[in-house]
């Protein structure tokens, strides 16, 4: 098995991953604060085992337009012998990152389900996990076009590679999850035993700080919202029907992932065993 070298942590402070459309945007944002990190979109860097395979799409394209980077960025990547190269690149050829002094945060949602993959590739970075009631992650994406079907199955591969992790142990010392449930209805206190767990004092609250992802016009709203994670559904009853039965057709996976609270992994029970077929 490939080795890889440490990251430190005064260039990569914090991985944040989880279901896409699950709140790490928002996440990202509260953390970048509060421990005065730097970071934009999603990175992708840690998808692949080396800085010279490149970073895959469509993740190279939003780093590009989300970071501000110039067209050579990917041949002097490519040039990297190291994570660490990558990501001190990535700080100093960004027009959007200021204070280039500062760690990075990376957050990609997909690492959730490869976390067993990404914790060797950066293997002393901590990684917070954000966890959304899959129900509602579904009827994000059933909002975009996606079938119930097709939503809950894209939420059972990145619950797999979680539960992998919990189940074997490796690396689940740096693994924090963090319900969005837990953090809209108590943000101050949610988030500050988050920067504790990662070694930084608390930090107030900005209310007026634009926060998560924008709108179709480009807007972002200030604050939290606290009726994100337990927002009433509007979807179409029928619909509603179908994610529920795909929910709970989905396997043990996504009971368990339903049982976890924020907190340490290593805390948090274990996912059954998966069913022999």
């Amino acid at each position: 098995m490939t080795s890889f070298a440490p990251i430190p942590r005064d260039v990569l402070g914090c991985i944040v991953a989880g279901y896409e459309k699950g709140g790490t945007t928002l996440v990202k944002d509260l953390v970048r604060r509060a421990c005065r990190m730097r970071g934009c979109f999603e990175g992708g860097l840690l998808l692949t085992d080396s800085p010279t395979e490149g970073i895959p799409e469509p993740y190279a394209t939003q780093l590009v337009q989300s970071w501000a980077l110039p067209a050579t960025f990917f041949d002097e990547y490519r040039a990297c012998r190291t994570f660490e190269e990558g990501y001190r690149l990535l700080r100093e050829r960004s027009d959007n990152v200021l204070h280039r002094h500062r760690p990075l945060i990376d957050k990609t949602p997909r690492y959730m389900m490869h976390l067993d993959a990404v914790l060797r590739r950066a293997p002393t970075t901590p990684v917070v996990v954000v966890i959304r009631e899959p129900a509602l992650v579904a009827g994000s994406w059933v909002r975009l076009g996606r079938t119930p079907a097709d939503a809950v199955d894209a939420i059972r591969l990145s619950t797999a590679g979680l539960a992998r992790v919990a189940a074997v142990g490796d690396g689940i010392d740096r693994v924090y999850l963090l319900r969005l449930d837990d953090l809209t209805a108590d943000p101050q206190g949610t988030l500050d035993a988050v920067a504790a767990w990662l070694g930084y004092p608390p930090r107030p609250l900005d209310p007026d700080m634009p926060v998560g992802t924008p709108d179709t016009s480009g807007r972002h709203e200030a604050g939290i919202d606290r009726d994100r994670s337990g927002a009433a559904r509007d979807l179409d009853p029928r619909l509603i029907a179908e994610i529920d039965a795909a929910v709970q057709a989905a396997g043990s996976d996504l009971a368990w992932v339903r049982r976890l609270r924020t907190g340490p992994l290593a805390a948090a029970p274990s996912p059954a065993p998966p069913a022999r077929g």
